[in-house]
């Protein structure tokens, strides 16, 4: 059976880019590089807070974030899904590295591919349906809350160490008279703009009567969408800009992640084998 399977067929089973590429034009190109930059200027800042709440570095986030796209571009099936950490797997990594270096956290990481691997081509896919939706919806529920709480801190420009949910309120009450009011100014004003135009996409206007005004209905819905859709990369420029005018003066105005370290792991297999 095997030999009657020809090999572009097996390589496109197994590298979907060999299929969909051939298909590929310019209008889909221009569609994917606006998408990508969109996505790409909302995944810098989003995995360096990820980085943060699994405990380590910001370049680690960094690592996380493009690193699964570059081999989801070739190996992937599904074109609108985002490759890269979520809050949720942060969360789960610190609970298991902290403490330790991020040697553990690239083992912990290199060892749930090959599991997921595995599962994968065992086709253990009908697993999830035993799992019950209370216990998924609590499970989520609660993440959530976790997450959301380890984040206050930052919102109010607070600096202490906390690794539990008790921890960090109770650092929270302790240090609210320290409270930053411009960098918390700052987050809200980023959470109210979000909210504003993500809204914006689902405005509908009125079909005009007549072919000059349809013209321009369409181009301001459209103006709409691309601004609700672009939300996350706008308000990501807008605060960085603000954020290096506002750092030029000495009193340091609002906290930054700081210096990250640049350069690119050399690709290896992850350490077996290190000191904590």
């Amino acid at each position: 059976m095997l030999s009657l399977i020809s090999p572009l067929r097996l390589a496109s089973r197994v590298f979907p880019i060999v299929r969909w590429s051939r298909s590929y034009d310019f209008r889909t190109g221009i569609g994917d590089l606006i998408a990508g930059i969109t996505v790409a200027l909302t995944l810098i800042p989003q995995s360096i807070a990820y980085a943060s709440l699994a405990g380590f570095e910001p370049q680690y986030g960094l690592y996380a974030s493009f690193a699964g796209a570059f081999v989801y571009a070739v190996m992937g099936t599904c074109p609108q899904i985002n490759i890269g950490p979520t809050a949720l797997l942060s969360l789960l990594t610190f609970t298991y590295t902290s403490g330790t270096n991020p040697d553990f956290a690239v083992l912990l990481c290199f060892i749930s591919g090959i599991v997921t691997l595995v599962a994968g081509i065992a086709q253990l896919g009908f697993l999830v349906e035993f799992v019950s939706l209370p216990v998924v919806s609590g499970f989520t529920s609660a993440a959530a809350i976790t997450i959301a709480s380890s984040q206050i801190k930052g919102l109010l420009g607070l600096r202490f160490n906390a690794e539990t949910f008790k921890s960090t309120w109770e650092g929270i009450f302790h240090h609210i008279t320290d409270t930053r009011m411009q960098d918390t100014l700052l987050g809200l004003a980023c959470c109210v703009v979000l909210l504003g135009m993500k809204a914006m996409k689902d405005i509908r206007l009125k079909d005009p009567q007549d072919d000059k005004g349809r013209r321009s209905a369409i181009i301001i819905q459209r103006t709409l969408w691309f601004a609700g859709v672009s939300r996350n990369a706008v308000v990501v420029v807008i605060a960085s800009i603000l954020a290096f005018i506002f750092h030029e003066d000495k009193g340091e105005p609002l906290i930054l992640t700081g210096t990250i370290t640049p350069g690119l792991p050399t690709p290896q297999l992850p350490p077996f084998h290190s000191i904590i």
